[in-house]
């Protein structure tokens, strides 16, 4: 059962939970900035990761994940609580939902600047710049370092994508409800209704093949992106 765990676990498990620690953070931080303090007041305006962590998806389902296929795909943060009637505006709400995966988009752009300026000071063998890690036989703290940029880049961009989807709980279900649901009763009714299962239509959703193909595609175009410009 061990011997499944792929290598790259133990990179992927620390930047996942850094990452979704600063997602979870942007969203504290976006509410109290726009008047609503419930968040930091149950401290979650932090970047403990301990306190954002969720027991079913930051601990449970990744380690089934491991023991089942060797990679922890599913794994998610504690939702920060937003009591939008604090908020000074309804935009907020918006505002609140962006600052999470824009937080991610940050990281990722942060990571991206750093590589590049790594590799042009030559502080990476050529190996790796031109191809990639597996090239550069003999230079394993170099290559290390690539994975963790790598993996870094790719989680984040990850995770600004995925938490776009107009599904519940996730942060583009907001954009749907304020642009097209909010002020109308029975509409506001049934999308209420419907969250409440939302997480479960997600899960069904992901399951479907062209929905994977789709959403690795979306995530793979602006990788690959980055990447390539980064080893110019």
């Amino acid at each position: 059962m061990l011997e499944n765990i792929r290598p790259e676990v133990l990179i992927y498990i620390p930047v996942m939970l850094f990452s979704l620690t600063v997602h979870e953070f942007a969203h504290a931080l976006a509410a109290k900035l726009g008047g609503d303090h419930t968040a930091t007041y149950q401290g979650r305006l932090t970047l403990n990761p301990i306190v954002h962590m969720d027991p079913i998806g930051t601990v449970l389902m990744p380690l089934l994940a491991i023991f089942q296929s060797g990679f922890p795909m599913l794994f998610w943060a504690k939702p920060v609580p937003v009591n939008l009637l604090r908020l000074r505006h309804s935009i907020w709400h918006v505002y609140v939902a962006l600052a999470g995966p824009a937080s991610n988009l940050l990281l990722a752009a942060l990571a991206v600047t750093v590589l590049k300026l790594i590799m042009m000071v030559g502080g990476l063998p050529l190996a790796i710049q031109m191809q990639g890690p597996s090239d550069a036989s003999g230079s394993s703290m170099a290559e290390a370092i690539f994975l963790v940029f790598q993996m870094f880049i790719h989680v984040n961009i990850w995770l600004a994508i995925f938490n776009m989807i107009p599904l519940p709980p996730l942060d583009g279900s907001t954009l749907v409800y304020y642009f097209f649901i909010r002020g109308n009763h029975k509409a506001e009714m049934a999308w209420l209704n419907f969250s409440q299962y939302g997480f479960i239509a997600l899960f069904l959703m992901i399951q479907i093949r062209p929905v994977q193909d789709l959403l690795a595609r979306a995530n793979s175009i602006p990788f690959e992106f980055v990447m390539n410009w980064v080893k110019l």
